[in-house]
């Protein structure tokens, strides 16, 4: 008899009551048995393994057809083409021939006890060759006549391990006969079988469990707990359940930096309006993601070492037993059924789990075949809190609208008690407006500014960052032209072709031809008088995967010096770029986020230098991601009205860099037009500078400082900005990228990279140096890893880590910090690796940053004060890699670079002071320890036009005390000054 993993909670109320069934037992149990249960009694000698090129067939195993159904003989066979044989040499197979008989394979379990709750597990993976994915081999197992599963299944792919399944049933008597079946025999395709075990079936584990849901109440969403985590899949719309509110994250990959990341599922589903679920829990299932063969999501941000419970919030598909999902925390399975409660039935699995060292909790999770449906999803700490100061999880953002839209605000706020609201509209109060969301019926101008939100309860009041409307007006006279309306700016019709927009990309369809009307009703912004929505066709439901670009002609007349124009977008799935005369236009743009908002964009030469005078051609560029489906274009030519006078609704953030670098500052101001921007450092001007862009070049410590900006139009000038202040540190020498010497070359293949070594090595002794990974050999050559670089190489614990054992690697460089400030420190760079990587920690402490293991890209990151405490001296950086199991493992950081300020100098601070002398000229005065102070001068603090320039030095004499320094060469007008500390 073969043991069973760890115990794992089936799904289903029916299958939990028969292991409680068998907790009450108090009668011994015999040995149960199935014999030969990993197929490595017999070793077939003729290929490819069929029971009638092999007699007398399979030991304890029977079946039908004999040319359909064997096992993999030692020499090899066509049919386990993928993934690690779990047990042994071989694995049996059960082929799915064209229109023949379904074939099974059988054998008999013995030494059961009638009555008697059991666990039947075994592994499960696909023949990958030739296989289409509308053809998937659909896996039926009956145990005495009663089927407890009929699902497809997928192969794993590459060296991935088999898929786990889990089934209990009852025994009606001591022996009891095991079938499986092939039920696809409409193409040729084979499942592949191993590792059969028969045990008494577990205790639940109350770790895991799949729970009812139904509605609000059955949610399991509770607000006397802390939720740390709560957001809606696959749409821009919040969503409130019993006062928790749900964050929405769109797209396919959705990530928040230091919350979360959810990978592998690929393909969003907009509208679902079949599941029976009511109250809020209903529009939480109005979008759903799909995949996750596998799929991981990674939650951040945690306490180490405390308990959460996270819950994944699901509707089934189809009937019961269609949709296994297999969930890994760790080593730990848990065998679920996404159908367990019906067709569009809710269905929650909940999980209680302990943070790692790094604050972050890891659950993945592997359809056999069908994808998981994951709506939402959720986590809350284990224990409850007595109080906890409101926390906003869901932010209102900036809208844009036009008079006659109705714009809806939303936020939410977790804290215990749960808090109340109020909205205010420019600092004022809103009456009545006490609720999470906020509906604005927008009739002028009047109703544009900032909407906040606060939220209060017994402990604090918080308030949200705050969400500016921006009130638009249509322009209808060109020449920028909406779509969906003729040359006159009058509204066309759905199938009509638009005269202005024509497809210059149609994936899959003909180039150059006019953009037609249409329009898709359940999510789409609705289409107006002024504006509609334009594809490639009238009916887009089909659309394939891929880039559509839209092609307009805007006449900038003869000075395009002084032409600008603006308005709003939307696409289908995405729009990624606007182009003017080929030529991507880089600020700004606001990209479309989708198909349920507006994007606003402003072109001119400031920001469109090819723009020219004449006809100008400009490409909205959108893609049709993750699957066949809708695709369209949404223009709408728009200005701010007249009577506006200018704020802020964009304002730059504080940088900061190494001597060298370039810095960009950016702002957005909304009022009528036109606007200028002024730009201030230390609060002197910078002048020739008047758009919303500032660009410093080749910094130096003398840039460094706060800069502002205000706008003006014909009305009035804004506030100024809050400081976004510049740092431009030192960097820190000894420190650098993977895989590269000292000096920055490139170290060869299979040299070791002495700056890096495996503190925690389960493929040899610790403290090794790594190993520079071999470029030659896969998964580098041909693929799929990030190919090295001249920037930084992959390193391992040997050249070729193909058999690299299953564990974490730790990867550990170090930081020496000595002469520089520890405080100002900041790394920065991005990192990728095979598998995940579980955590970058500072001195043994986790920073919170994690990446899910996908080595086809860099993912930046920054370590500095906020996540990590440096110490003075020599610093220990690690990088945690999971080896998920034997295979290849790897890490690369590229990029990577340490800025830090020189220390500050012991004694006390001199004091400096500043007056006209008896000439009028300006005198310094240094009172401090002995030493020679440089004096410094620049017009217009340091800018490219002014550098720093020592004009003079203070020395002070031994003992410390006073002294003084007159520049007799001081300009007509302003000077600015500063001491050097020697």
């Amino acid at each position: 008899m073969k043991t069973n993993p760890p115990p794992i909670l089936l799904t289903g109320s029916q299958w939990s009551s028969a292991a409680a069934a068998f907790l009450a037992a108090a009668f011994p149990l015999s040995a149960q048995t199935i014999t030969n249960p990993g197929f490595e009694t017999d070793h077939f000698g003729t290929a490819p393994g069929y029971v009638s090129g092999n007699p007398p067939g399979i030991t304890g195993w029977t079946g039908s057809p004999a040319g359909n159904y064997g096992q993999n003989p030692a020499n090899g066979s066509p049919f386990a083409d993928n993934g690690a044989i779990p047990e042994g040499e071989n694995v049996a197979f059960i082929q799915g021939v064209l229109g023949d008989t379904l074939t099974e394979l059988s054998t008999e379990i013995t030494g059961l006890t009638s009555g008697t709750v059991y666990r039947l597990s075994f592994r499960v993976n696909v023949r990958s060759g030739g296989l289409a994915v509308a053809t998937l081999p659909n896996l039926s197992v009956s145990v005495g006549g009663l089927e407890l599963l009929a699902a497809d299944a997928a192969p794993v792919g590459g060296a991935s391990p088999y898929k786990y399944v889990y089934l209990d049933f009852t025994a009606s008597s001591t022996t009891e006969t095991l079938v499986l079946h092939n039920n696809q025999n409409q193409a040729d395709t084979t499942i592949l079988l191993d590792d059969f075990t028969i045990t008494a079936a577990p205790a639940p584990d109350p770790a895991w469990s799949v729970e009812e849901w139904l509605d609000d109440s059955t949610s399991g969403v509770d607000p006397t707990y802390r939720y740390t985590h709560a957001y809606s899949l696959g749409t821009a719309t919040a969503t409130t359940i019993n006062d928790i509110p749900f964050k929405p994250a769109d797209g396919t990959t959705p990530a928040e930096a230091g919350k979360f990341m959810l990978t592998g599922m690929g393909t969003v589903y907009p509208v679902d309006g079949n599941n029976t679920l009511s109250g809020n829990s209903q529009a939480l299932t109005s979008s759903f993601l799909y995949g996750g063969n596998p799929g991981v999501l990674t939650l951040q941000g945690l306490t180490p070492g405390k308990s959460y419970v996270v819950t994944f919030y699901s509707t089934g598909w189809e009937d019961q037993g269609k949709r296994p999902v297999t969930f890994f925390d760790g080593n730990k399975r848990f065998f679920a059924d996404q159908d367990a409660f019906g067709n569009n039935a809710g269905v929650r699995i909940v999980h209680t789990y302990t943070a790692s060292a790094e604050g972050t909790g890891v659950i993945s999770f592997q359809g056999l075949g069908g994808t998981l449906h994951l709506c939402a999803f959720s986590n809350r700490e284990a224990t409850k809190e007595a109080t906890a100061a409101p926390e906003f999880s869901v932010q209102p953002t900036g809208r844009k609208a036009l008079p006659g839209d109705t714009v809806t605000f939303s936020g939410g706020a977790t804290g215990l008690p749960v808090p109340s609201y109020q909205w205010l509209h420019d600092g004022v109060e809103m009456p009545g407006e006490t609720a999470a969301t906020l509906q604005v019926n927008v009739a002028d101008k009047d109703q544009s500014g900032v909407y906040t939100l606060k939220a209060i309860n017994s402990t604090a009041t918080v308030s949200s960052q705050g969400a500016f409307l921006e009130v638009m007006e249509p322009v209808t006279a060109g020449p920028f032209f909406s779509t969906g309306v003729d040359s006159s700016g009058s509204a066309l019709a759905t199938g009509d072709t638009d005269p202005h927009y024509t497809l210059i990309e149609n994936q899959g369809g003909e180039l150059n031809i006019p953009a037609v009307l249409t329009f898709r009703p359940d999510v789409w912004l609705p289409n107006t008088g002024f504006s509609a929505w334009t594809g490639p066709i009238p009916d887009t439901v089909a659309s394939p995967v891929g880039r559509f670009t839209y092609r307009t002609t805007v006449d900038a007349g003869a000075n395009p010096a002084t032409f600008s124009f603006s308005g709003l977008w939307a696409a289908d799935n995405a729009g990624s770029e606007i182009r003017v005369n080929d030529q991507a236009v880089t600020t700004g743009v606001e990209t479309s986020p989708g198909y349920n908002s507006y994007a606003l964009f402003n072109i001119s030469q400031l920001n469109a230098p090819s723009l020219k005078a004449g006809a100008n051609t400009v490409d909205f560029v959108t893609d049709n991601l993750g699957a066949v489906g809708y695709t369209g274009l949404r223009t709408f030519a728009a200005r701010v009205p007249d009577g506006v006078s200018p704020a802020l609704v964009e304002t730059p953030q504080g940088k900061v860099a190494g001597p060298g670098d370039t810095v960009t500052f950016t702002a957005r101001a909304y009022g009528t037009a036109p606007l200028t921007y002024t730009w201030s450092r230390d609060g002197v001007a910078i002048p020739q500078v008047t758009g919303p862009v500032l660009t410093l070049t080749g910094v130096t410590s003398a840039n460094s400082g706060s800069y502002t900006v205000k706008a003006t139009n014909a009305l009035s000038t804004s506030a100024s900005s809050a400081a976004a202040v510049l740092k431009v540190l030192s960097p820190v020498p000894g420190f650098g990228s993977t895989g590269l010497a000292a000096n920055g070359a490139p170290l060869d293949d299979g040299s070791e990279d002495t700056r890096y070594v495996l503190s925690q090595n389960p493929d040899g002794p610790a403290d090794a140096p790594a190993i520079v990974h071999s470029t030659t050999v896969a998964p580098i050559v041909n693929g799929p890893w990030l190919a090295s670089s001249g920037t930084s190489k992959w390193i391992s614990t040997r050249a070729d880590s193909i058999a690299a054992p299953g564990g974490d690697y730790v990867y550990k460089t170090t930081l020496d910090l000595t002469g520089f400030d520890p405080a100002s420190a900041v790394i920065t760079g991005s990192w990728s690796s095979d598998n995940t990587g579980k955590g970058i920690r500072v001195n043994g402490a986790a920073t919170g940053l994690t990446i899910t293991g996908d080595f086809t890209l860099l993912t930046p990151f920054r370590i500095d004060d906020s996540n990590a405490n440096f110490i003075s001296g020599v610093n220990t950086i690690e990088f945690v890699v999971e080896n998920a199991s034997l295979g290849y493992t790897a890490l690369r950081v590229d990029s990577l670079r340490a800025l830090a300020m020189g220390s500050t100098p012991a004694g006390p601070v001199p004091v400096v002071t500043i007056q006209l002398s008896g000439t009028g000229k300006p005198l310094i005065s240094v009172t401090g320890a002995a030493g020679t102070y440089p004096i410094q001068r620049s017009t217009t603090l340091g800018t490219a036009e002014s550098p720093w320039a020592a004009v003079g030095e203070a020395v002070v004499p031994a003992g410390g005390g006073s002294a003084q320094f007159e520049d007799t060469t001081a300009p007509v007008g302003r000077a600015f000054y500063r001491v050097v500390i020697p």
